[in-house]
């Protein structure tokens, strides 16, 4: 446990760089201390480094030594500030090398809580902050995080933005600020929002969208629920969704046009010639998916904070290959009304979604769209889920033949991974939709949709895994694009894994597998000493 002198060290020295960068100080938060110091007992217990799902800008430190040794709470600021040399002043914006430095400075951030939890080698550091730092929307970088020698205002602005007219669109899991009396959505607003995106999408060869009152009920719920807690984060609903944040120190009627002229304004930035998800233009793509057929939107203010959410169905942004190419058309494109979805449709559609990534990336960066996958409309029964043992013992037998070729030892097969790899297969087929179960565990997924109701062999699935090989390059060890399932399959500490099949009888399959522990850890040398080549 991080004692009162590793807390009074670990608070100076951000002070410290905080002062050199034109921030105020940070006050201690007994609060944010326990959530801290929870964590860090938390990640020293299962031995791995990932960050918690609390809604603070947050830190992580690791360090291990073979004899004990004690740290100083000044060594893990040090580290993280050490970031600097990496982050370009010239070009203000998050930077997934920098993000330790940029929250360590954030001149919005207020309040700081630690913890720390060692076993005398191995030591996990904890760093959370309010307000959270590295929001992403225009003009907060250039704000928050100032060269080295600018003067401290001790009423500076916060990560949401002060004084002026300050208006936003949040990409990802970010904080705001205000107050807490909401107002339900009109139906002229409903109307303005709903025809300026019919306009942009008729420009991108998009058939319009449909008013959905289930989405604007939950889209509303939403809206109120980011004004009752002062910040800004997107729901973990199955819907695609963008986030609109407006403030003014005047009471001021938004129209529904504003919040969609603002996300379609970052076509500016989407690059058709190479396309695919990027961070700056996911509300652009959100608003123009051709694959999208439905939206509902919320509106919450107290009369000078506003927050408005659109959700969407089927959800934008899918980043399998070929479906930003399907999916978001060149203005121009002329609008076919019987589009294909964001999977596709006809003929036999199979796939697997990349395996999710783990390590040390920093909480409080822009979230690319997760790997979500629609998988067309059907008419699916409750209790879609069928257990298949053979499926299951094949599959595993055939990842454990893999994994030897790879010097790797078996997999043990979990019954508990198994049930929750059929329970998420059943989920997945009843809602519709191919997304990471976002559990902490390793994950692989596979969906095949055509005319057979003929079970897939268990090998079958785990060898369209395996074939993603041909892709990695053992000669660069890393994550590395379209071979995620590949790489956990064979990850040596991976030890146990489960399986399940689910289909709907109609040809619509759905497989899933889960590891743990979990692979694809990004962290220096995990790759290298954990996917062997073959012999």
């Amino acid at each position: 446990m991080a004692d009162r002198a590793f807390e009074k060290e670990f608070l100076v020295a951000h002070n410290v760089y905080r002062q050199q960068h034109g921030a105020s100080p940070l006050a201690m938060s007994r609060d944010l201390c326990r959530s801290a110091q929870k964590w860090a007992e938390h990640l020293l217990a299962i031995k791995k480094m990932q960050h918690s799902q609390a809604d603070y800008g947050e830190n992580l430190y690791y360090a291990w030594s073979s004899v004990p040794e004690k740290l100083t709470g000044k060594e893990a600021v040090d580290g993280w500030y050490s970031e600097i040399k990496d982050y370009n002043f010239s070009r203000p914006g998050f930077q997934s090398s920098t993000g330790h430095f940029t929250q360590v400075v954030w001149k919005g951030t207020e309040e700081l809580g630690v913890g720390l939890a060692t076993d005398g080698k191995t030591t996990f550091v904890v760093g959370q902050y309010l307000p959270a730092g590295n929001i992403s929307n225009p003009g907060y970088f250039e704000k928050n995080v100032l060269a080295a020698g600018s003067s401290v205002k001790v009423h500076a602005a916060t990560g949401a933005g002060s004084g002026g007219n300050d208006r936003g669109s949040l990409p990802s899991r970010q904080t705001g600020r205000d107050h807490i009396s909401s107002s339900l959505t009109d139906r002229a607003f409903e109307k303005e929002f709903l025809v300026a995106h019919n306009v942009y999408r008729q420009q991108h060869g998009a058939s319009p969208l449909a008013m959905s009152r289930d989405l604007c009920r939950s889209a509303q719920k939403w809206a109120e629920h980011l004004l009752a807690i002062k910040k800004m984060q997107h729901s973990q609903a199955d819907y695609g969704e963008n986030l609109y944040y407006a403030w003014s120190s005047v009471p001021e009627k938004l129209t529904g046009k504003e919040a969609v002229d603002s996300w379609y304004s970052e076509i500016k930035d989407y690059n058709f010639s190479r396309p695919g998800f990027q961070s700056s233009t996911g509300h652009f793509t959100q608003v123009v998916w051709k694959g999208t057929e439905e939206l509902g939107v919320g509106l919450a203010t107290d009369g000078k904070t506003t927050f408005v959410v659109g959700q969407y169905l089927p959800a934008g942004n899918i980043s399998n290959p070929g479906y930003f190419e399907k999916n978001v058309l060149a203005a121009g494109s002329s609008v076919k009304v019987h589009a294909a979805t964001g999977a596709g449709s006809g003929g036999n559609d199979r796939g697997s979604l990349p395996s999710r990534q783990t390590g040390r990336d920093h909480i409080s960066s822009s979230l690319t769209a997760s790997p979500s996958l629609f998988l067309s409309r059907l008419s699916l029964s409750p209790g879609a889920g069928q257990k298949n043992p053979d499926f299951s013992l094949l599959a595993v037998d055939t990842m454990n033949s893999y994994r030897r070729q790879h010097r790797a030892k078996p997999l043990s097969r979990c019954p508990s991974l198994s049930k929750e790899a059929q329970d998420w297969a059943a989920f997945l087929v009843n809602s519709k939709m191919l997304r990471n179960h976002g559990k902490g565990h390793g994950e692989s997924l596979w969906y095949q949709s055509g005319s057979s109701t003929d079970t897939p062999k268990g090998s079958d699935v785990v060898k369209s895994w395996y074939d993603e090989s041909s892709k990695y390059d053992f000669s660069s060890p890393g994550f590395q694009k379209g071979t995620g399932n590949f790489t956990q399959m064979v990850w040596k500490s991976s030890e146990k894994v489960g399986v399940g099949i689910a289909t709907n009888g109609s040809g619509l399959f759905v497989g899933v597998a889960f590891f743990e522990p979990p692979g694809n850890v990004s962290n220096t040398g995990y790759f290298r000493d954990n996917v062997s080549t073959k012999g």
